[in-house]
């Protein structure tokens, strides 16, 4: 790649050349020739000097003989967060000597240093001046022969303070590179990124991606048949959180619409983490299936209620919720769905273990911290991307630079 001195070694003797050539056709005084020549090669050079020093004077641009190279991943990756996420610091990361050029963009932008379209980006995003002054142009006198024609003058001191000041408020990356390697640095593994999406899921969204297919395969509900029945008396001394097992039951019911797996679920289990109504899982089971058949006698099959202020599951309330609707299909309600990590091991010891690598999705992560707040209504999930995008802010400074 050439340099502002090879760009002079080149150029320059091609100018001189032509003028020669010119020198030679329209002079008509050829004794006197070639001291008018010496003459123009003088005020020539002189003036090229004059155009050189003032450009780069007054654009404050610093020029060095090493050659530029095009952006590495991890510089593709700091300025991208740095803008994103509002970082300017971030772009100290970025090498000096980085560049992009995009012939077709406007002018102004066709060029630039990496690093100070960084910090130009961030500065203006966050309002810190200051780091404006780090903000170099590299315009069309660029020390890249094969870019001469190229202008950078935008990403420049002057316009970064203009942008700070007034209302320009850039946009978003939109290409961080996140590449396995940079992930990997920061902790973010395949199977911690793919646990964390997962996760963060809606469990009703985690019931319908696993569980739900397996409903249509012989196989699966073969596996089920064998499975424990948790049958049993009636004995409010007995109640206990109900097992994991039970809580398939109650999905398999409702949503293939059959009561007979309502019935190996116990009569003395709650839902896990109910610990003030205890509502109990067998009776919604029934209730939720004669309600989506508008089953009036479905509703005789809900047990008295553990505690009193546990008033919905009742068969009263069942067969009042029945003469609101018309059917078939007015109503549906659906089950209560099993937490992830509740998932995942129930699918690992039936056998179809849920692949976590395959959701490790980069993009899909990055989407989240960039938008917490639109991932979910549940604010549980909405405070965790928060929390998780502060941890990756934290990370990407920790992040070394490019080698």
């Amino acid at each position: 790649m050439m340099t502002l001195l090879d760009f002079l070694i080149v150029i320059i003797p091609i100018i001189v050349f032509i003028i020669f050539i010119i020198g030679i056709i329209i002079s008509k005084n050829k004794s006197g020739f070639v001291k008018s020549f010496f003459i123009f090669c003088i005020i020539l050079f002189i003036v090229f000097f004059l155009v050189f020093f003032f450009t780069f004077k007054k654009n404050n641009i610093k020029i060095s003989f090493n050659d530029l190279h095009d952006p590495g991943p991890k510089d593709i990756f700091f300025r991208g967060v740095a803008i994103d996420f509002g970082l300017p610091q971030l772009c100290e990361k970025v090498s000096p000597k980085a560049y992009s050029v995009a012939g077709f963009s406007p002018r102004g932008t066709q060029i630039s240093y990496w690093r100070s379209e960084c910090f130009f980006e961030a500065a203006t995003r966050t309002k810190t001046i200051q780091y404006c002054n780090e903000v170099i142009p590299l315009n069309k006198w660029n020390p890249l022969f094969f870019a001469w024609h190229l202008d950078g003058s935008f990403y420049s001191k002057g316009n970064c303070i203009a942008g700070v000041r007034g209302n320009y408020e850039g946009d978003f990356s939109g290409s961080p590179a996140l590449t396995d390697e940079i992930m990997q640095e920061m902790g973010y593994t395949k199977e911690v990124l793919g646990n964390m999406i997962l996760s963060n899921e809606l469990d009703y969204k985690l019931r319908q991606r696993y569980l739900n297919p397996l409903f249509t395969r012989q196989d699966f509900l073969d596996k089920v048949n064998k499975l424990p029945n948790y049958d049993e008396a009636i004995n409010r001394f007995k109640v206990k959180p109900a097992a994991t097992y039970e809580i398939l039951y109650q999905i398999m019911a409702i949503e293939l619409g059959s009561e007979t797996y309502c019935t190996r679920i116990s009569p003395n289990t709650y839902f896990p983490g109910d610990n003030v109504h205890k509502a109990l899982v067998r009776s919604q089971c029934f209730m939720y299936i004669a309600v989506n058949k508008g089953s009036t006698i479905l509703c005789n099959n809900i047990e008295k209620p553990i505690v009193n202020s546990d008033t919905f599951f009742t068969p009263e309330n069942c067969e009042a919720m029945i003469s609101q609707y018309q059917y078939p299909g007015d109503s549906y309600h659906g089950p209560t769905n099993l937490t992830y990590d509740a998932l995942k091991k129930l699918l690992q010891e039936l056998g179809y273990p849920i692949d976590v690598i395959e959701y490790a999705d980069y993009e899909e992560f990055y989407s989240k911290l960039l938008f917490p707040t639109q991932q979910s209504s549940d604010q549980s999930i909405t405070q965790h991307w928060k929390n998780e995008r502060e941890n990756f802010k934290k990370k990407a400074l920790l992040l070394s630079p490019e080698k």
